[in-house]
């Protein structure tokens, strides 16, 4: 039981380092208060993050490298004149400053 409570722990805590979505940690943060309020019984199953949850931690996890990638591109683009569509080029610029939290 100490076990699972210290791996709910340990994952809301890398969660919330990758910055992870609110929804996502409320659910490992209720689990998490389910084991303390069930401590005492000896059987108990704790629910598995899903497949979603599982790809969506993993593009969190992708950002900055995505984000890196993106910026690199549109340097690129810059250098060579023909390398990006001017609406592709339009869609990785919005994205940046989604990413960066500022207006396109």
């Amino acid at each position: 039981m100490a076990k699972q409570l210290l791996v709910l722990e340990e994952t809301i805590a890398i969660l919330e380092t990758v910055g992870a979505g609110a929804g996502l940690i409320r659910k490992y943060r209720e689990q998490a208060a389910f084991v303390l309020e069930k401590k005492n019984q000896r059987a108990l199953e704790i629910e598995r993050p899903g497949e979603a949850d599982l790809a969506n931690a993993r593009l969190i996890a992708a950002a900055p490298d995505l984000l890196a990638a993106c910026k690199a591109a549109i340097e690129w683009s810059a250098l060579d004149g023909d390398g990006i569509s001017d609406p592709v080029r339009q869609q990785v610029i919005a994205a940046i400053a989604n990413a960066e939290g500022q207006a396109p």
